[in-house]
Formats: C-alpha cells, structure tokens, sequence
C-alpha cells in the first residue's frame, strides 16, 4: 500500500527520479553515514571529507590510463601498501588475483584429485573477482582472460584493445615501486610503446601519475581539447594548460 500511495504522488515521484539521475545527490548520501560512523569511531565532530566530490571529464585514452594508474597507485604512495597487488579495496588488487587465478585454472589438470577440487573451486571464484571491472579486450574477439563477454556491456575504450591485464599490472608495479624508491628508472621497453600510443610523456610518467590530482582542473585531456571546451563556454581559457603540457607529448 505504501508503495501503491508513492506512486500515486507525482511531485515526490519526480523528486525521487531527479534525485536518482544526480550525482551530487548520490555523494551526499554515500557520504552521511561513512562520515556518522568515522566520527563515532573517532569521538569527532565535523566533515569526513574536505568537499563533496571531484568531478573531472576524461577526455581520452590517456586521461583514462593516467587516472587508474593513480588511483590504484594511492595506497602505495600513502604507504598503506607495498604494491598494488597488497592494496585493499582497489581495482588492481581484484585485477591482480583474477590473472592469477586464470593462470592457475589454465595449468589445472583435466582430471584433478579430490585434494585439488577446493583449490579449484576457489580459483574459480577468485577468477571473477574483476568481472565488475572494465575489460582489457575488444568486443567480439575472444580473451585468454575469458571476459569477451563482458566487454559489450561495458564498452571498452579503444586502448584497452591493445593492453592486456597482465601489462596493465606490470606497469602499474613498476610505477609503484617508482614512487616508493623515489628514484626515477628507466620504463622498460616492452612498456614504453603503450604510453608512446596514447602520446603521454614517457620519461615523465612517475611524477605526472604522482601529481595527477592537481594536474587537471575540469577537463583531463590535450592542449587543444581544452581550448575548444574553453571556446564553446565562451572563456578564453580554463586551468589545466600546464597540466596538458605536462601529462602529453604532441600538444602545440
């Protein structure tokens, strides 16, 4: 019945699916209780967060590649973690133990002994465990990491056609344990070509991944994407020219 006189009040009705469709909304709610019970935990009053949210437009295949590198990558340089694959709560760690768990389903024996049936089974489960996450393929092409079918609801940006996991990871480790020597090496040369593809600053990449946070302000994307947004809000510029300079290699 409740449900019933719900539906029959057309402003609340509206309120509901206008609140549904916003994101400032959404944050507000998600917000409220972590910051109730931080505060409980703590003996605190006050915000959980310093803002709302952060909203950035990703412009293209680098932007996308540069943010999940960051964002993956925040555990390592708050020294909560060692390495992405140790980082709790992150898309890397599911990444990292689905790869793991297909390697291991890939070398299982056809007929396995009742001892290995629950290792089985839980490489089954541990396989899965990144099926929320975007895919590394390309729609309609099988994967060594059978998510083929996942792809087509997602949509997968075009670079993640030519970057499988297991690369995706092995950058990410080794730009991890950049920041954590503090000393900048030499990207191996398997890896450079996938930054050289999407015309991001190889030799800059440690610190551009480091500093991602404050590099962009609305738009994270090219010198002359942010000049045509810039243009059709009819401003002259907007922040993030710098970062643009610094994240690409082929901006006027």
């Amino acid at each position: 019945m409740a449900i019933e006189n719900f539906c029959h009040d057309a402003q609340k009705l509206a309120l509901c699916r206008e609140r549904l469709a916003d994101v400032s909304w959404f944050m507000r709610c998600l917000n409220e209780p972590i910051a109730r019970r931080a505060n409980r935990e703590d003996e605190c009053t006050g915000r959980f967060w310093e803002g709302r949210f952060k909203c950035q437009k990703l412009d293209d295949e680098g932007a996308i590649l540069a943010c999940m590198a960051y964002v993956d990558l925040n555990p390592v340089r708050a020294a909560m973690a060692t390495t992405p694959e140790s980082s709790d709560f992150t898309s890397a760690q599911d990444r990292a133990a689905a790869c793991q768990a297909r390697r291991q389903l890939a070398a299982a024996p056809n007929e396995p002994t009742p001892a290995q049936e629950p290792l089985l089974a839980h490489a089954r489960t541990e396989a899965l465990r990144d099926r929320w996450l975007i895919a590394f393929t390309t729609p309609g092409i099988g994967s060594a990491d059978g998510q083929a079918d996942q792809v087509a609801d997602h949509g997968v940006p075009a670079f993640l056609a030519d970057l499988s996991a297991e690369n995706y990871l092995e950058l990410l480790d080794w730009t991890g344990r950049q920041l954590r020597s503090g000393k900048r090496g030499h990207i191996p040369p398997h890896v450079r070509p996938v930054l050289d593809r999407l015309d991001l600053e190889v030799e800059a990449w440690v610190e551009n991944v480091q500093r991602y946070g404050s590099l962009f302000h609305r738009l994270v994307g090219k010198l002359d994407r942010l000049r045509v947004l810039a243009r059709s809000l009819g401003r002259s510029w907007l922040q993030g020219h710098a970062g643009a300079r610094r994240l690409y290699t082929q901006d006027a």
